[in-house]
């Protein structure tokens, strides 16, 4: 076996965090470009007897995949927002032989269903505003933080559902805002943005800001997720994404027009994804803004469930 290779976990093996707490690992979920992902059941502790999702993060020879990997475990690790995942504990694994190996796990919430999956499945209005009114919370809370976090990485795949609840989740992206100078701290340089494999930034889900931030011509403020969470909304609203196709990922942003869909908040709903699509930043408004417009419409809604149905979900 390669000295880089990962470790295979098995079924029914057992593994021990820095926390003394013993997880039995149920299953593999699957893998991506960074990591390994496994059910596990908690067998000690406070938790024991619940399942949770084990992050195992195997990029551990490309530095800076692994100082982002810890940077995002150390800030989920703060963070107390029920919109945002959680991370409830950590570890990690040295392979065995002569060239030893550690790669390093984390303990997160299990949320098998993504917004993606929701909306293939169909939502109400009444959930999908639900959605929004929790979404924009998170943001709010990311952009209250000192200093202020952008998540880069907005996208239905990293958006979980736990029944009527949404949780922003995967922050590998994330960057750091300096309040006084606008700029990232020194660990997020350029350098850090655009890799040997391409910009890091999602292909369906780009905003103005990020290939301009990514092309070096400008500096990335929070404004870049609102734009983000316009192209989630304008989705799940409307069941298309406006952002037009892109032959090269850091080609221009542009929009196809949002198309109309039924009911009596409409045209109110189609502004404020409006706004929040504007491609100059300046233009859009504020999380805290935000959840002041959508809020009336979340309210309009809840009322008129409840006259019609006696019920709102």
């Amino acid at each position: 076996m390669p000295p880089t290779a990962p470790p295979q976990f098995e079924t029914r093996q057992r593994i021990a965090s820095h926390s003394d707490t013993w997880y039995q690992i149920i299953q593999k979920l699957g893998q991506g470009g960074n990591s390994h992902v496994y059910l596990v059941l908690a067998l000690s502790g406070q938790y024991r007897g619940l399942l949770f999702a084990l992050k195992l993060f195997v990029k551990v020879t490309d530095a800076t995949r692994l100082n982002r990997f810890k940077r995002e475990v150390e800030f989920l690790r703060k963070f107390s927002h029920p919109a945002i995942m959680r991370i409830y504990d950590e570890g990690e694994v040295v392979t065995s032989g002569l060239s030893q190996v550690t790669f390093p796990f984390v303990i997160a919430e299990y949320l098998p269903s993504t917004l993606h999956d929701a909306m293939l499945s169909g939502l109400t209005m009444t959930e999908k505003l639900s959605y929004v009114m929790q979404l924009l919370s998170a943001l709010l809370y990311l952009d209250s933080q000192t200093p202020k976090i952008i998540h880069r990485d907005i996208k239905p795949e990293n958006i979980f559902i736990r029944g009527r609840a949404s949780i922003l989740g995967d922050f590998g992206l994330m960057k750091l805002i300096d309040l006084g100078s606008e700029r990232t701290e020194a660990s997020d340089d350029k350098g850090f943005v655009i890799e040997s494999t391409g910009p890091r930034l999602p292909r369906f889900y780009r905003s103005p800001d990020l290939v301009d931030y990514c092309r070096g011509k400008s500096d990335l403020t929070t404004k870049s997720d609102v734009f983000q969470l316009g192209l989630v909304f304008t989705t799940m609203f409307t069941g298309s994404n406006p952002l037009k196709p892109c032959a090269k990922i850091l080609d221009p942003v542009e929009l196809d027009s949002i198309q109309t869909f039924l009911g009596s908040q409409s045209s109110a709903i189609c502004s404020l994804l409006k706004t929040m699509l504007g491609i100059d930043p300046l233009t859009r408004p504020s999380p805290e803004a935000l959840l002041d417009s959508w809020e009336g419409i979340y309210r309009e809604v809840i009322s008129l469930s409840l006259s019609l149905e006696g019920r709102v979900f």
